[in-house]
């Protein structure tokens, strides 16, 4: 996490000398894509690169649901996303891709096929 913030703070210096944004792009092969996402934000990237699911080649990417928690929690940033429709789009993602998270995944509780009544994409 260190490098990926070394590495914003740098680019983003760059951004702010330049006008450009600068966006970032992690992969969860050592499962610390939302971490590291969450310290590029921290250190100035403008533009996170998610996937519902976090569904992407590998280990994947950087989940959608869990940045949008952890800005949540951490930022107080809501970006006022629909839980009904992302747990729909969640659970359509699982089904059509079969492919199921870890009992102990954190964040989404998207279940093979099947939402508790209560879901909530905030409820750890």
């Amino acid at each position: 996490m260190a490098r990926a913030v070394s590495l914003c703070r740098h680019c983003g210096g760059a951004g702010a000398n330049t006008g450009m944004d600068i966006e970032f792009h992690g992969h969860n092969d050592f499962g610390m894509a939302t971490a590291n996402t969450f310290a590029a934000f921290k250190a100035g990237a403008r533009f996170l690169s998610t996937t519902i699911g976090g569904l992407g080649e590998r280990a994947g990417n950087c989940s959608f649901e869990e940045i949008l928690a952890v800005l949540k929690q951490h930022e107080g940033i809501d970006l006022n996303v629909k839980d009904d429709l992302l747990a729909s789009a969640l659970n359509y993602l699982k089904v059509a891709s079969g492919r199921f998270e870890s009992p102990m995944q954190p964040v989404c509780k998207v279940r093979r096929g099947s939402l508790p009544d209560n879901f909530s994409v905030w409820d750890f």
